[in-house]
């Protein structure tokens, strides 16, 4: 038998903006809080309840007056399909919707933000962006070397993360070696072009990224990790961290006097990485399986953000702003309490098939890489450029001396073969 799940539909009668509770057993919840924030402070706190009778509607906490269809709130209250809760001066229609689970294929809404902040000249974060229903690959790399090294590798490899994914995308498709046999490919060309870089400038040059993805086939999600950018996952109420970080945080020169919301401590200076493409010539990524539930939340960062904002500060702010709104809103936020570096941010929404996308789109940017793209390389070696190309003095002066010297070889060998004949 097929499972069920119930969606219910919270439609803002102002904004239309559409909030969605799930209840049942493919989301593993017979119950579900709802929390409406009015102004950042007076907030009203709901369960919605899946029982025989229905679904009921229980007023948990708050100073708000509740209505539902001009009917104070007392007590559990069944509500029924169209009904109108009313909380203070704002009003939700509720539209219940059984949904069937496994034979339909996810929503999937997605925001992204990558900047250069205030302090760095440029960015040596890179974001990549692939949406193809049923298939999607998100990724974040936080270059390490600079312009020369990190921004060019951390490029490269979202680049060539885009191009194996467009390239191997399918049902059955082994995500797990696909990432390794990437990372590992990543790997090597970073170590063969950092070596160049470094016979080139006369000294020892770093480059390398940090790299985090995951790639969606359905209710189906593989991660791939190295390094210390991030990726959170919210599930069944509960946000947490997905990845380990591969990184140590020196304790010396910390200022315990500089801290941030989310408990974040301000330090002199940078994590160092254990672990990451370029770090060492072999290499072995995190591989990571998931299933995923109408409703989850996916939440990707290098640092810049990180180390800025904590986990109970984005636990907060996952539930209440679409994607787009919110990797926006992150990214403006750890750049103003001085970050210190480039803040890049991926946020995705994990729906039903009848769930409305924010409709938010995120702008082009400079560091966003979006769909397939072609195979990269780094180049170790000049380039040599053919086209548009013209003659010069030398090469003028070159066939001047080699058409002489074969006009006076071709004399020759006529000259032997005339010999040859007449002796014979």
């Amino acid at each position: 038998m097929e499972s069920t799940y119930v969606e219910i539909h919270l439609i803002n009668q102002k904004t239309q903006e559409d909030t969605v509770v799930q209840l049942g057993d493919p989301v593993e919840q017979g119950q579900a809080e709802w929390v409406l924030d009015q102004t950042g402070v007076d907030y009203s706190r709901f369960r919605f309840i899946d029982s025989a009778g229905g679904i009921r509607l229980e007023y948990l906490e708050g100073d708000s007056t509740v209505l539902v269809d001009g009917a104070p709130v007392t007590s559990a209250q069944v509500i029924r399909d169209g009904a109108l809760l009313q909380i203070d001066d704002e009003t939700f229609r509720c539209q219940l919707r059984r949904q069937h689970f496994e034979s339909t294929q996810p929503s999937i809404d997605a925001g992204w933000m990558t900047i250069t902040g205030s302090v760095r000249p440029h960015n040596e974060d890179a974001i990549g962006i692939f949406q193809q229903p049923p298939y999607y690959l998100f990724a974040v790399a936080d270059g390490v070397g600079g312009a020369e090294a990190g921004e060019i590798i951390s490029e490269f490899a979202i680049k060539y993360l885009l191009h194996t994914f467009s390239q191997f995308m399918g049902p059955q498709t082994d995500w797990a070696s696909v990432f390794h046999t990437a990372v590992v490919a990543i790997n090597e060309e970073a170590r063969r072009y950092a070596q160049y870089l470094s016979v080139q400038g006369g000294k020892r040059v770093q480059a390398g990224c940090t790299l985090t993805a995951i790639a969606l086939n359905g209710w189906e999600a593989q991660g791939v990790h190295v390094g210390d950018s991030r990726l959170y996952l919210q599930q069944d109420g509960v946000f947490k961290q997905f990845t380990t970080d591969h990184s140590t945080f020196p304790t010396e020169n910390m200022d315990p006097r500089q801290t941030f919301t989310g408990g974040n401590i301000n330090a002199t200076k940078r994590n160092v990485l254990i672990k990451g493409v370029g770090k060492s010539d072999t290499i072995e990524p995190d591989l990571k399986r998931l299933r995923l539930k109408p409703g989850d939340k996916l939440l990707m960062c290098s640092d810049g953000m990180s180390d800025r904002v904590g986990e109970p500060e984005l636990a907060g702010l996952i539930e209440g702003m679409p994607p787009q709104k919110l990797a926006a809103h992150l990214a403006k936020t750890a750049d103003e309490r001085r970050s210190g570096d480039n803040v890049s941010v991926i946020v995705v929404r994990i729906g039903t098939p009848h769930q409305v996308a924010s409709g938010a789109q995120s702008m082009p940017q400079p560091r966003a890489f979006i769909g397939a793209q072609p195979r990269p390389r780094l180049s170790t070696v000049p380039e040599v450029t053919t086209e548009n190309s013209t003659d010069t003095g030398d090469s003028r002066l070159s066939l001047k001396v080699i058409i002489p010297v074969v006009i006076v070889v071709l004399i020759i060998i006529i000259v032997i073969l005339l010999l040859a004949r007449g002796a014979g």
